[in-house]
């Protein structure tokens, strides 16, 4: 039987993320990474968003550049953001994360673990340590006791041709007050469209489209080449880390809760967890996401649970672009007085109820949860 010091199963950006940054900060490491489909097989749309800092420091390819982004409503855009965003094509940066890593992706299935044995549909492994980063219905949840993430991101995307009067250097985020959201990017080659919910349950009946959509003004003679259901847990699922596994990515909720950015966040958490990994102590992971992260997700989480209009208040109310951008980049970023000011005390009332809900929440997920906020 082969053994490995880390066994990844997963090969979307948390999979192929983390063995990267293993060959880059410990390449002593023997490291095995599996799947049972291709790489970034759940790419939903395909077409992804991230920013200029995350191109560069890992040197990923791009097809589009948008000068900004649009923000309204199926009555218009009230809103508009200038600020470059990035359009990458998850399977190709997947790819190239994982040429750099110096591994060959195994397409085999996990079926079981038996202690520090992983059973798969082909061979049987020994690991020191398992990483989960199979997605939202992650592999281990069936033989460890672990709690279901409070609230998902639920879409129907859609890969299309057709026509389209928007223009190309600008992507669009529409929100309605019932909840639901529609994004749409607009490329040379492609049209991608989302529809989307924040919903506390796996449940596309929650997907409540209106009577007259922004696309279906703005897009004509679609073609459709590929449709997805997409479910993304939109809060982190504590603990982090259990024994010798750790999750990442959909595993363990790492996606951005505002504009489903979550390239940046899972990369960077992959770093974390590479680093401890090398001193053989998964608890740093686990500590460290919590310390840097944990309290930025909170404040974003708790302005948008069970408000009718989450995200056209707040976008209408974050009149300042870059005060939105840092807000929508999950960076610390205060309210000018301005601003401030025009919030009702009956919203800051309830964000900061919800707020403390949260903290508690999360607190019952992991009882050994400090707070630093």
């Amino acid at each position: 039987m082969e053994h490995f010091d880390v066994i990844i199963i997963g090969a979307g950006i948390a999979g192929v993320g983390l063995a990267y940054h293993l060959n880059k900060i410990c390449p002593e490491k023997k490291t095995l990474i599996i799947d049972k489909e291709d790489i970034a097989f759940n790419e939903g749309y395909g077409s992804r968003i991230t920013y200029s800092e995350t191109i560069n420091k890992y040197n990923l390819p791009y097809k589009h550049i948008f000068d900004g982004m649009k923000i309204g409503n199926k009555k218009g855009v009230y809103l508009t953001v200038d600020a470059p965003f990035f359009a990458i094509d998850y399977k190709e940066v997947c790819a190239s994360l994982l040429n750099r890593s110096s591994l060959i992706l195994k397409k085999e299935k996990a079926i079981r673990i038996f202690r520090d044995i992983l059973e798969t549909n082909k061979n049987k492994y020994h690991f020191k340590f398992l990483v989960d980063c199979s997605g939202h219905n992650a592999f281990l949840n069936k033989f460890i006791k672990r709690k279901n993430p409070l609230f998902y991101w639920i879409g129907n995307t859609n890969i299309c041709e057709g026509k389209s009067i928007l223009k190309e250097n600008y992507f669009y985020l529409l929100a309605e007050d019932n909840g639901f959201i529609e994004d749409i990017y607009v490329t040379s080659d492609q049209i991608s469209l989302g529809h989307w919910t924040y919903t506390k349950k796996i449940d596309f009946n929650c997907i409540k489209y209106p009577k007259q959509k922004f696309s279906s003004k703005v897009l004509n003679n679609l073609s459709f080449i590929k449709q997805s259901r997409v479910v993304v847990p939109g809060t982190p699922i504590l603990p982090l880390t259990k024994k010798n596994f750790a999750f990442l990515g959909d595993s363990m909720g790492n996606v951005i809760p505002t504009v489903g950015e979550g390239v940046r966040p899972i990369l960077e958490s992959s770093e974390l967890l590479a680093r401890a990994i090398k001193k053989n102590n998964l608890k740093l992971f686990d500590k460290e996401w919590k310390r840097i992260y944990l309290s930025r997700y909170l404040k974003v989480i708790s302005g948008k649970i069970d408000i009718k209009d989450r995200l056209a208040i707040g976008y209408m109310l974050v009149k300042n672009p870059e005060i939105f951008l840092k807000m929508i980049k999950l960076e610390k970023f205060k309210f000018p007085e301005e601003v401030s000011k025009k919030i009702p005390i009956k919203w800051k009332k309830e964000i900061l109820k919800r707020f403390i809900l949260l903290r508690f929440k999360f607190f019952i997920m992991d009882p050994f949860l400090s707070f630093r906020i």
